[in-house]
């Protein structure tokens, strides 16, 4: 909804924003690691019953959503997540994935065991700690696929509290 108030006050914009892809693969990535597909199923299990975040390039402290599902298939963890309305740095987040400056997705976590063959290091326990939109993904292919706006109607509301919806 949009909630417009007096001229002394500012415009609230609400919605909807989801964002859906591919956040980590079960291929080597490009630094040489691969993560066993058990550890995730196992990590995320974990991690889903916890209220998972999405947050900005990694940075722990620029929460700018929510994740509202992970999917586990034969490629990879699909994720589909929600950006937070009235939020600086979701609604920056939110114009930089329209623009497509960004399209990456990835997982942030802590490996707790893995074992080193043949070049590549196999992640055998791993803890998720949250999910990100990022620049320069880990997986080629791990990208946002999907992003939608639900913003559909709006609120005019005055001073003295009275209100008149608008683009019902």
């Amino acid at each position: 909804m949009l909630l417009i108030k007096s001229q002394r006050s500012h415009l609230i914009r609400m919605g909807k924003r989801k964002i859906k892809g591919m956040a980590v693969t079960f291929e080597t990535d490009r630094i040489g690691n691969k993560i066993d597909r058990k550890a995730m199923e196992k990590a995320l299990k974990k991690c889903m019953a916890t209220n998972p975040t999405l947050i900005n390039d990694f940075k722990q402290d620029e929460i700018i959503g929510g994740v509202d599902r992970v999917v586990v298939t034969n490629e990879g963890v699909e994720i589909e997540a929600e950006l937070f309305e009235n939020n600086v740095q979701s609604d920056q987040s939110w114009d930089l994935i329209n623009k497509g400056i960004i399209k990456g997705l990835g997982i942030g976590g802590i490996v707790r065991a893995s074992k080193y063959r043949y070049g590549i290091n196999e992640i055998t326990d791993f803890d998720v700690w949250s999910f990100a939109i990022c620049k320069n993904p880990i997986h080629k292919s791990c990208i946002i696929t999907k992003n939608t706006d639900e913003f559909k109607t709006g609120i005019l509301e005055l001073e003295n509290h009275h209100k008149i919806v608008i683009g019902l």
